[in-house]
C-alpha cells in the first residue's frame, strides 16, 4: 500500500544572486518577477500528475507575497536561504551543487517520513510539463530519463524520474557528488548518466519524449524536450 502514487520535487531559485558560472558569466536573462511566473506555471503544469505530494525547495531571498503563494500551492514548502551554509552552497559557481544541495533536502525529508510511493519525479523550476507528457511512459520500477543529443554519457535532469525501489540507491549519488570535489565541475547531467551506467543493478529507460518546455536561464533559449 502507497501513501502516494507520485512525489514531485521542483527545486527552485527565483532570484538568483548575480555572480558568475563555472561555465557562463550570466546566471539569468530573467527577472524575479519573470521567474516567478514560470514557476507558477510549473506548478500548475503538474496537474497532469494524480495522486501527488508536491515539494518546492526554493534557494534565494524572495518577497513574503512570492513565498505564500508558493506555501499555498505545494504540500511542502522550504527555503534553503534561510540556512546560511546551505544557502552559500547555492551560491557557488557550480550549478551542480546548489542543485544537489536543493535535492538532498527534499530526499532526506522523504526519507524521515518514511512513506511509500512508486514514482519520485524531479523537475526544475520554471519548466513545465506539456500535453505531450503522458504518466503512462513513467509507471514502472526503472529510471525514466532522456539522453542529450543521443549521449549516453549526458542525460537531461529537468525531468526524470526515480522508482521507490532505488531511491536510496540515488540518495547514495547525490551525498557522493555532493562530497567528491572532482565531480563538481561535470555537472550534473554527465553525473547522473556516469551513475545510471556504472550501476549494473539499476534498471533504466531512456525515452525520446519527456513532455517537458524548457526555458534556459543563461541564454534564453526554448525548446521541448
Amino acid at each position: 500500500m502507497v501513501d502516494f502514487n507520485n512525489i514531485v520535487l521542483i527545486t527552485s531559485v527565483i532570484n538568483p544572486v548575480e555572480k558568475p558560472l563555472s561555465y557562463t558569466k550570466t546566471r539569468s536573462v530573467y527577472t524575479k518577477d519573470e521567474r516567478f511566473e514560470q514557476t507558477k506555471k510549473t506548478i500548475r503544469s503538474l496537474d497532469l500528475i494524480s495522486d501527488k505530494l508536491v515539494i518546492l525547495i526554493e534557494g534565494s531571498n524572495i518577497e513574503s507575497s512570492k513565498e505564500i503563494y508558493l506555501k499555498n500551492n505545494v504540500n511542502l514548502y522550504k527555503n534553503l536561504f534561510y540556512d546560511k551554509k546551505k544557502y552559500k552552497i547555492i551560491k557557488s559557481k557550480y550549478k551542480l551543487l546548489g542543485e544537489v544541495a536543493q535535492t538532498l533536502e527534499a530526499v532526506e525529508f522523504i526519507k524521515s517520513l518514511d512513506v511509500k510511493f512508486n514514482n519520485f519525479f524531479k523537475i526544475t523550476g520554471r519548466y513545465h510539463l506539456t500535453e505531450n507528457f503522458e504518466i503512462d511512459r513513467f509507471n514502472n520500477d526503472k529510471f525514466i530519463v532522456k539522453k542529450i543529443d543521443n549521449d549516453i554519457n549526458n542525460v537531461i535532469t529537468s525531468l526524470y524520474k526515480v522508482p521507490y525501489k532505488y531511491f536510496e540507491d540515488y540518495f547514495n549519488f547525490l551525498k557522493e557528488v555532493k562530497n567528491n570535489s572532482k565531480k563538481h565541475s561535470l555537472g550534473i547531467e554527465k553525473n547522473f548518466a556516469n551513475f545510471l551506467i556504472r550501476e549494473n543493478h539499476l534498471e533504466k529507460d531512456y525515452i525520446d519524449h519527456l513532455g517537458i518546455f524548457s526555458i534556459i536561464s543563461v541564454n534564453n533559449d526554448k525548446f521541448e524536450a
